[in-house]
């Protein structure tokens, strides 16, 4: 076991980071997703400088409202501690308690908000692109004096929509699987740390377990949008290898052409 005052430390800073950071996160994929989806739907309205400075203020108002939002966390955990064996709900004070579970149900409004956002930009996303292969179709088959190249790229529209379906798909479920089963079990945690009175031990036991495991889920989130950028979004390697000072190619032989052979699922709904 951790000695008491770095177990004190996680309670009043390190937790309210990591919870901090991780509803940054999800905000930020919130908007960035209605940013792409705009950029889907309407792709020859450009970028200003006065919506440039708008997304600049809407970033520094995400920032301040969860630093408002999460600081008096950090500042009503201000118990001493009169056991070795005690939990983070042991070092608030009374009302530390209650705006613990405010935060709480604010968190879970954010995220079910956001969830619902990004599930409905992608869905016109995916629509948008079926329609721009589709146009494409059109004209590869309409073109008659292509005939003999369209038996080598009628397959196209089709691996086009599949991968595009693989994309969306994987890019959803990185996002269900890290953050979903987390947000099921918080809400009930909460309550026996906040209401301890209506859980027997045995019960907060099994919350805080069903919350620990959750929790390890939304830490792989950090390890797998990266994977995702690298691997689905060519613009992220190119900026990456550049950054690098490493050629192109590098990691051809791992990253088949075939994969950025189509463009605007990379471009449009992953390349954030």
């Amino acid at each position: 076991m951790a000695s008491t005052p770095l177990r004190v430390l996680v309670c009043r800073v390190s937790s309210v980071l990591f919870y901090l950071t991780m509803y940054i996160s999800i905000l930020f994929f919130g908007l960035i997703s209605i940013d792409r989806c705009r950029k889907t739907l309407q792709p020859f309205k450009g970028t200003n400088s006065a919506r440039l400075a708008r997304r600049k203020l809407l970033s520094a108002a995400v920032w301040i409202f969860l630093l408002a939002l999460c600081l008096p966390n950090v500042i009503l955990t201000s118990k001493i501690p009169t056991s070795p064996y005690f939990k983070c709900s042991d070092l608030k004070t009374d009302a530390g308690l209650r705006w613990h579970e405010v935060v709480n149900h604010v968190c879970q409004v954010v995220f079910w908000g956001n969830l619902v956002t990004v599930i409905v930009c992608y869905t016109l996303i995916t629509k948008e692109l079926y329609r721009s292969y589709a146009r494409t179709k059109s004209r590869i088959t309409s073109t008659a004096t292509c005939r003999a190249q369209d038996r080598g790229t009628a397959r196209r529209p089709q691996q086009a929509r599949s991968t595009m379906n693989a994309n969306v798909f994987l890019v959803l479920a990185v996002f269900f699987v890290c953050f979903v089963p987390f947000h099921f079990a918080r809400v009930p945690y909460t309550m026996s740390q906040t209401r301890g009175l209506l859980f027997d031990c045995k019960l907060k036991l099994f919350f805080f377990q069903l919350k620990e495991s959750t929790l390890f889920l939304t830490s792989l989130n950090s390890l797998l949008d990266p994977l995702i950028y690298f691997f689905l979004c060519k613009s992220f390697r190119t900026s990456l290898f550049k950054a690098l000072r490493l050629t192109p190619g590098t990691c051809g032989w791992f990253i088949s052409s075939e994969s950025d052979s189509i463009s605007p699922m990379r471009n449009t709904s992953v390349c954030k």
